[in-house]
């Protein structure tokens, strides 16, 4: 029943997605002998925020192959990078929604279009790579934008759950031991199917989907699309009722 429910919710995504895949056209192809790649001509913040909810779909869509069999580490990774994509749309959003960039929005669209596909010996020459806007600004922009009444709690909300999913990705210590299991004494490196971990991870993946689906709807609601921003809300309501998001 979760599962099933989970699966509509991301399908949903995928919807909403390929709408704003068609609002933004197509790249284009260059064909550059060893650097064969798609590109966009004219890069903007829709484009953005589309190729982000690109990759939201596609972790979900991972982390849904990946909790039947119990990689709950490896489904909490992603749903790690799913929360920066997330939180770097709502970022994005927001210039968008007052029709101006704050510098650091723009900071962001710059640097996220300057990178290109480098050839091992041009990575080699490279010194350095240019820093992107500080994780705290992004935070800052999306409280305010959520609870104005509020911002510094939600802020160091956003901040929690972010480091406490960084865990995942970096191998912290408390994370890695999840991995252990008692009676059998050792560590379960081909999947957790039978213990309470799976239950875990789908629940966090349960949530992380309801997060996207109000980015989602916001996104469409700039691409004015009413329709799509009302089914992605419906879907919302029907995640919430479930006893993994509600539990």
């Amino acid at each position: 029943m979760a599962e099933n429910i989970l699966r509509e919710s991301i399908d949903r995504l995928q919807q909403a997605l390929d709408f704003f895949e068609q609002k933004i056209g197509r790249p284009e192809f260059i064909q550059e002998k060893g650097r064969e790649r798609f590109r966009y001509r004219n890069p903007s913040p829709e484009i953005f925020m589309t190729l982000k909810a690109v990759r939201v779909v596609s972790t979900y869509n991972a982390c849904a192959y990946l909790i039947p069999v119990g990689y709950g580490q490896e489904v909490c990774a992603l749903i790690r990078t799913a929360f920066e994509f997330l939180n770097d749309i709502h970022f994005i959003a927001e210039g968008v929604q007052k029709g101006t960039m704050t510098p650091q929005q723009q900071e962001m669209l710059d640097r996220f279009f300057e990178e290109d596909l480098l050839l091992p010996e041009l990575l080699l020459n490279r010194h350095s790579k240019k820093p992107t806007v500080p994780r705290k600004k992004v935070y800052a922009h999306v409280a305010r934008n959520l609870t104005p009444d509020n911002p510094d709690r939600t802020q160091k909300l956003i901040r929690l759950l972010e480091e406490a999913y960084s865990g995942y990705i970096h191998g912290a210590y408390p994370h890695v031991m999840e991995l252990y299991v008692g009676g059998d004494w050792r560590f379960h490196t081909g999947g957790m199917p039978g213990t309470p971990r799976k239950f875990e991870s789908l629940r966090a993946l349960v949530r992380s989907v309801h997060q996207a689906l109000n980015v989602f709807a916001r996104v469409s609601a700039l691409f004015a699309n009413e329709e799509l921003f009302n089914a992605l809300l419906a879907t919302r309501k029907i995640l919430e009722v479930n006893k993994l998001y509600a539990g």
